[in-house]
């Protein structure tokens, strides 16, 4: 995953993560949403709830094709949409291959420690014992960089993935790399920090720890990983190609947005990845994985638990428990208050997302063939209805809908009155329609993705992110049929691409920023408002980010330039 796009799951799940409240009420006539809290997305319409957002990622979203994989209590649901290859026309398959992106992170940091549990390393060896002289330079020191800042991603390294290495990897996609070169590349740059004082997320950390699994057992990284998890746990389907090009059938053809369009980019030399993020495998295959992970076959425990406690070091930079990161496994808080662990892999043309509770009874996996889609709330929305289905809303609901927990509306929901959401609560709607307006005085954070409301928007007091999104933000536009009011709310603010049929006024907004590097701005970019655009004491002064606004009405305050 490109560290720079974290920045949108930050915000993305800001939205949902606040404390479990008594469930959402709803005024009016009865509807499928009981005051219970009871949602169509519970029991056996769940994975009907999750195929339509399947549907929705290609239908709206324009993913080629989306796949999905659940594995329950040993119950096996497989689900997809779409197709595999735009030119043939070839629908997908549950048992098809994909890139795995950054999930190959998890295979490699449970190598590592399996290795710590043999006594064979340990998590305070530094970079320099393992691979001498290899990290210095430019500030650089491998002296006081340890293996386990390297798999929680503290140590402060310069991620060598960044814009103008990825824009050579897909100008000569089929060129071999060293991971020499790609430690060599990321030295070029001073650290972020000094090891150890912060969180950045770092490609750079998992090709030096595939450099030091092989230093340690003296055989190819690829090797272990095939022999201490992929036979063991038969998974037949999980691959480290290392240089090969080509994903074994059959698979996903993976697509990337260029000038001309959809473009085919499914094959190239996985080598510029490695031990970061090149590895293929299926949406069985990984839930298998994931369920043996968490499940505590792979792992002693004492190794799990360490595994999968965040470093408070991400605190600095997000907030807590806004998103945390353990060693090698990102652990999140969804709306209903259930912890899941796992990892988001995005390599160009694939997006693929590992969820699951802990123990392992319950994982899902997910496969999109749209590689530009990242920044979109797939994997939020999908987590939500599979394992929140209390708290996720499908279906029609007549009436006015109080949000007294942190809610989603997944793709297809349908609110027949207003929207209000209260006290420290957030909503998360995509591909969702509300016939009523939406007031919200105070909550946690609200995100609109390709969402419909035909009335006025007015949200004050709120403290949390507040993201209306368009296709600045890989989602449809979304259309706000009234007049939008945001005042007085304390934390990111994002219109990205909507179209807005009335007036929008942001005045008296504060963003707390903790670190220069901390996703916080009032961006107002790219909209389509057929009013006036009025903006006055918001800290900092908002932004178009050099998008302009296409504004019918005035320029006001200090948006006179958006």
């Amino acid at each position: 995953m490109r560290p720079a796009r974290l920045a949108i799951l930050f915000r993305l799940m800001a939205v949902l993560i606040s404390a479990v409240l008594p469930a959402f009420g709803v005024s009016g006539p009865a509807t499928a949403a009981q005051p219970s809290g009871r949602s169509p997305a519970q029991g056996g319409s769940r994975h009907a709830a999750l195929q339509a957002a399947l549907g929705w990622a290609v239908t709206s979203l324009g993913s080629p094709g989306a796949l999905a994989g659940v594995l329950e209590d040993g119950r096996s649901t497989a689900l997809s949409a779409g197709v595999a290859d735009v030119a043939t026309g070839r629908r997908t398959d549950p048992d098809m291959h994909f890139r795995i992106g950054s999930i190959t992170k998890m295979f490699v940091a449970t190598v590592v420690l399996q290795l710590v549990g043999e006594r064979r390393l340990q998590l305070s060896d530094t970079v320099e014992q393992w691979l001498p002289k290899v990290v210095n330079g430019n500030g650089n020191q491998g002296s006081r960089i340890t293996v386990e800042m390297l798999l929680n991603h503290t140590s402060g390294l310069y991620n060598y993935t960044d814009e103008k290495f990825m824009k050579q990897v897909l100008d000569h996609p089929h060129r071999t790399y060293k991971p020499i070169e790609l430690v060599g590349y990321a030295l070029a740059h001073p650290p972020y920090f000094p090891p150890g004082t912060s969180y950045a997320y770092s490609n750079t950390n998992y090709i030096l720890l595939g450099m030091i699994i092989e230093r340690v057992t003296r055989r190819a990284y690829a090797a272990e990983i095939r022999d201490r998890i992929l036979q063991p746990l038969g998974l037949r389907d999980t691959f480290v190609p290392e240089v090969s090009d080509v994903l074994p059938p059959p698979f996903m053809h993976g697509y990337s947005m260029t000038p001309q369009g959809k473009t085919d980019v499914t094959e190239f030399n996985p080598s510029w990845a490695g031990s970061a993020a090149g590895m293929i495998s299926t949406v069985g295959d990984l839930d298998r994985f994931e369920a043996a992970l968490l499940g505590g076959t792979l792992l002693q425990s004492g190794l799990l638990n360490t595994m999968l406690t965040p470093t408070p070091l991400l605190d600095i930079k997000t907030g807590v428990g806004r998103y945390r990161y353990g060693l090698g496994i990102a652990i999140t808080t969804l709306s209903c208050g259930v912890e899941v662990y796992g990892h988001i892999g995005e390599v160009p043309g694939s997006i693929s997302n590992l969820y699951g509770t802990r123990g392992g009874s319950h994982v899902l996996a997910s496969n999109l063939n749209g590689g530009w889609l990242l920044d979109a709330p797939f994997a939020e929305v999908t987590n939500n209805i599979e394992f929140c289905p209390d708290t996720t809303l499908t279906g029609t609901h007549s009436g006015r809908l109080t949000v007294t927990r942190p809610t989603v509306l997944a793709p297809g929901a349908q609110v027949g009155g207003p929207i209000v959401i209260t006290g420290q609560n957030g909503l998360l709607a995509a591909g969702a329609t509300i016939a009523g307006p939406i007031r919200a005085s105070g909550g946690r954070g609200m995100e609109l993705c390709d969402t419909t409301v035909a009335g006025a928007t007015t949200v004050s007091g709120m403290n949390g992110p507040i993201t209306v999104d368009g296709p600045v933000s890989a989602c449809p536009p979304s259309v706000l049929q009234g007049p939008v009011v945001l005042s007085g709310n304390t934390g990111w603010i994002g219109i990205n691409g909507a179209r807005i049929d009335g007036s929008l006024r942001v005045t008296g907004n504060t963003t707390i920023q903790k670190t220069t590097s901390a996703p916080s701005e009032t961006a107002i970019q790219a909209n389509s408002i057929n009013g006036s655009l009025v903006c006055a004491g918001n800290t900092p002064p908002p932004s178009n980010n050099g998008q302009p606004n296409t504004v019918r009405g005035a320029h006001v305050g200090q948006c006179a330039a958006l």
